[in-house]
């Protein structure tokens, strides 16, 4: 069975608390590890679940991992909210969920979790533990489309196109795409120029004027830019 890391392996954030966790972990005796971790050390919380998520020292046991993963979660660290509502996603370590992974996801895209508001836009537009309302979609795909996750910027594209939970704007579907095209989404490439015929040329001009403030406004030093969910 895969480990609950694995699952997420592309939460670059993740990657690197874990590791700091480990030099905390590193030399430690087990039974200290665990009276901090039930103290509520966070870092040694972080330690145990992983040692049981990769039986580093311990029997492998991707439950404890969970429930020590969830603690973490609990304590409102949006990127273990985003992890544990993977978990239940994807129903690869424990009995797959969408209501409880829609209740995680939520917790850190309040937190500003852009993969996260990505994620709950999605399953609402798939209706996966949620009915299908276009107005939250909407509302969460643009927020992570703000915080420059490209599929979104792709699918806010789509949004603004057909007028789904808020009017057709064929300037804002420009926008978007040209936003996602340059940031390597094909699919927006492609969309962005069957939507040009349809803007004015001030339209046009403006547009692009956006394209630029968005784009400088969501830039990210390299390895920081928000992984794809």
């Amino acid at each position: 069975m895969t480990g609950i890391r694995l699952i997420i392996t592309v939460l670059v954030s993740i990657v690197l608390i874990c590791g700091a966790s480990e030099s905390v972990a590193a030399g430690e005796d087990l039974r200290d590890l665990m009276a901090r971790a039930r103290n509520g050390d966070m870092e040694a919380q972080i330690a145990l679940a992983q040692k049981y998520d990769t039986g580093d020292g311990v029997p492998q046991d991707y439950g404890e991992a969970l429930k020590w993963y969830t603690i973490v979660a609990e304590q409102g660290h949006p990127d273990y909210q985003f992890m544990v509502g993977q978990v239940y996603y994807t129903g690869k370590v424990v009995e797959q969920n969408y209501k409880e992974a829609l209740k995680w996801f939520k917790m850190a895209a309040e937190q500003g979790h852009a993969r996260a508001q990505y994620q709950v836009g999605v399953m609402y537009v798939k209706g996966e533990g949620v009915t299908q309302n276009f107005y939250e979609i909407k509302k969460w795909i643009q927020m992570a489309a703000e915080q420059g996750n490209v599929n979104a910027q792709a699918y806010l594209g789509d949004i603004f196109v057909k007028g789904q939970g808020t009017a057709q704007d064929f300037k804002k579907a420009y926008i978007w795409y040209g936003v996602a095209a340059e940031n390597g989404n094909q699919d927006a490439a492609h969309n962005q120029p069957l939507i040009e015929q349809r803007l004015t040329a001030d339209q046009l001009k403006e547009a692009k004027k956006e394209i630029d403030m968005i784009l400088e406004k969501t830039k990210k030093e390299p390895g920081e830019r928000q992984p794809e969910s």
